[in-house]
């Protein structure tokens, strides 16, 4: 298994011209090399590798996303859900 971890990945702003990003058109490339190259780890074996009594580790890519970022609810999960994918979104909470 594989982990993949983004931060941002939006689009260009002019606003911001020397901001680091993934462009999501590239991110959608990346997303289909892991579909080739390595497929993604189903939601239900990620969970159950967790499980005490099983020890086969599933083969593929898990996406996760830091941050809680507009930028991923504006552009992340839109492409995932388009492809019937799933991602582990890291929410900052400060009360």
């Amino acid at each position: 298994m594989k982990i993949i971890m983004y931060h941002y990945v939006r689009k260009h702003s002019k606003e911001f011209p020397y901001f680091k990003y993934l462009h999501i058109k590239d991110f959608k490339k990346q997303l289909d090399y892991f579909e080739q190259k390595f497929g993604f780890v189903k939601k239900d074996d990620f969970i159950n590798a967790f499980n005490i009594k099983n020890n086969k580790m599933p083969q593929g890519v898990v996406l996760t996303f830091d941050d809680g970022l507009k930028d991923h609810y504006k552009y992340v999960l839109p492409e995932l859900l388009k492809r019937n994918l799933w991602g582990i979104f890291y929410i900052n909470y400060r009360p």
